[in-house]
């Protein structure tokens, strides 16, 4: 595949109305936010160019899986717009993310995977494969714990260190109330085994 997303088609929003553009653009702002806020977690498989709108539907998910094909573009300053400010430093330091989104230079892929926009770097014909381990791997674990910990990420940016770490606190006490170890600890005693509750 050549690309993952290369963004908005421009030839197709030239012809659109300007009320027609801006619905569209909401649309697609929309369903960027729903990926980011998901209370599963989204991969992506960056099979190709990733440039303009694409990039931003990327750095909305979870986190990036990328192969020898994987090239990034934060295209916005080209034309005097922005995009990527929210979710790009999730991902990556502050000078990086200053530098890709006031530039908008091409981001190839061995850069991309040592600065840490995206977690694993295989050969693009594993991609798919690595990328169905890895959601695998996690679907093994409990959903609500995934999703818990997924939305006290979410919460937490931005805040002080001492409110996110009393917000997990409280989260532990308030999301898992009432669940037994016998709820929480089930895989591991199957396999382990259950001693004899002391009387």
């Amino acid at each position: 595949e050549r690309a993952f997303s290369a963004g908005a088609d421009i030839h197709e929003n030239r012809e659109l109305a300007d009320a027609d553009r801006e619905r569209v653009t909401a649309l697609r702002s929309d369903f960027t936010w729903h990926l980011a806020t998901s209370s599963k977690p989204v991969i992506g498989a960056i099979n190709g160019l990733c440039y303009g709108g694409g990039t931003v539907m990327a750095t909305s998910l979870d986190f990036l899986i990328g192969c020898e094909k994987s090239s990034f573009r934060f295209l916005a300053v080209n034309y005097g717009q922005m995009n990527a400010t929210w979710s790009l430093p999730t991902m990556v330091g502050w000078p990086r993310v200053k530098e890709l989104l006031y530039s908008g230079r091409e981001v190839f892929a061995d850069e991309a995977y040592h600065m840490g926009l995206i977690n694993h770097l295989v050969p693009s014909e594993q991609l798919i494969d690595k990328t169905v381990e890895i959601a695998a791997g996690i679907a093994k674990n409990r959903a609500e714990g995934v999703a818990n910990i997924k939305q006290l990420l979410l919460e937490h940016t931005g805040l002080p260190l001492e409110e996110q770490f009393r917000n997990e606190v409280d989260g532990r006490r308030g999301r898992f109330a009432g669940l037994s170890v016998e709820d929480g600890f089930k895989d591991f005693l199957d396999r382990k085994g259950r001693k004899p509750l002391a009387s």
